[in-house]
């Protein structure tokens, strides 16, 4: 799918890139207006993506049901769950949509997706008030550090979040949501393709190193041992895959594979805290 064409747009919800201007991501008619869709064109992509996410959710299900039994979650009062992250979360596609479509129907859980496509740790240390804190999740399922860790491709070789601001940030947030009574998943960073990267965005002065994404998960693991979270640590599941063949043409986002595969992770964990017995 090619940068910045009409349903990419839509697909990442690029209209509240860098802030929430309060567009319903189901308000069909603004929505097809504003990324330039015919109704007919904004539907069929919605129910394209809405289609994915059901069968890479049957795929997880099943795979969960394989190790777990039949989900069968135990929800004595209502739960609120909230989705915080940057484009890879964002995605209309991404491993949210997925574990959604695993959760719908469910009587008593409400959702609230607070991701937003270009977000850095501090733009969620930013709008935590009020948006996160009034919304006051009893679930938070976080994924933050792609922008933070990216870095100048010139002579300056700048991280566009320092790791010292980033930790720091990431201590906040987690301190806070722990300081809601919330229960935080907190995911390791995606892998990438630089190779992928710099045909789809050249000129973008953008480079990525496996020696940041390190040091932004290592902060990711201190944090989240310091604050209560609940860590799916990725970093082995996605050690085992090429890189190439788990993101999209810009070696940035991760694809279908990928995202099914961070799903796969998560939904365990989110099955627990809603009183799924597990096994092992």
């Amino acid at each position: 799918m090619a940068m910045f064409e009409s349903v990419f747009n839509l697909k990442f919800n690029l209209v509240k890139a860098y802030t929430d201007i309060g567009l319903a991501d189901d308000d069909a008619k603004l929505n097809a207006l504003i990324y330039g869709l015919s109704d007919a064109e904004y539907a069929e992509a919605v129910a394209g993506f809405e289609a994915a996410n059901r069968a890479r959710a049957a795929e997880v299900l099943a795979a969960f049901e394989r190790e777990h039994d039949a989900f069968a979650p135990r929800i004595e009062k209502p739960l609120r769950i909230a989705w915080l992250g940057d484009s890879i979360t964002s995605d209309r596609e991404s491993h949210q949509h997925i574990v959604r479509a695993l959760l719908a129907g469910i009587p008593g859980l409400s959702f609230h997706d607070f991701s937003i496509s270009g977000f850095k740790a501090s733009d969620i240390f930013t709008n935590f008030y009020p948006g996160v804190a009034d919304f006051c999740p009893d679930i938070a399922v976080l994924m933050i550090g792609t922008n933070d860790m990216r870095i100048t491709d010139d002579e300056y070789h700048y991280y566009h979040g320092g790791i010292e601001e980033y930790a720091r940030n990431m201590h906040y947030i987690l301190a806070r949501l722990a300081g809601l009574g919330c229960r935080t998943i907190v995911c390791t960073l995606p892998p990438f393709d630089m190779g992928k990267m710099r045909e789809a965005l050249e000129g973008w002065n953008i480079l990525y190193e496996e020696e940041g994404r390190r040091a932004y998960d290592g902060a990711i693991a201190d944090a989240c041992s310091a604050h209560g979270g609940i860590l799916v640590d990725m970093r082995e599941a996605y050690g085992a895959c090429d890189p190439a063949g788990i993101t999209l043409d810009d070696g940035l986002h991760l694809n279908g594979d990928g995202h099914t595969l961070l799903a796969s992770k998560i939904f365990p964990v989110l099955a627990g805290l809603l009183g799924h017995p597990l096994h092992g």
